[in-house]
């Protein structure tokens, strides 16, 4: 996918469900939860890293699609509730500064999603 379009999807998103089996450093994690996007996701190598003591981040065991489904059922039953804001040390300067950047904030998200189930 050229950046313009991935930025465009960014841009237009409440959340993002990532669902890897194993991942290295999740850097799509990182960008999502620098626009403050909720995150669902799998338990699985650098989304672990990244989602531990976040808030606005929920993950289940790898493959579990029965509680990612109930996860995103009942945020989607809860108004889309947006993640809260990211919060940076003070040495974090230059990512505090990063993030301003590319920051927009999330539109209201609408009944358009279907239940996993449905896929």
């Amino acid at each position: 996918m050229p950046v313009s379009e991935l930025i465009a999807s960014f841009d237009a998103s409440a959340a993002l469900v990532h669902t890897p089996q194993s991942e290295s450093f999740g850097l799509v994690v990182a960008e999502a939860r620098a626009r403050n996007f909720k995150l669902f996701g799998f338990k699985t190598g650098g989304v672990r890293d990244i989602a531990q003591g976040a808030a606005g981040i929920v993950i289940v065991a790898p493959g579990d699609w029965s509680a990612l489904e109930r996860e995103i059922s009942a945020w989607l039953a809860q108004g889309c509730a947006p993640a809260p804001p990211l919060v940076l040390r003070p040495q974090d300067g230059r990512l505090a500064a990063k993030i301003r950047q590319v920051h927009r904030p999330a539109p209201p998200f609408g009944p358009v999603l279907k239940p996993l189930s449905a896929w």
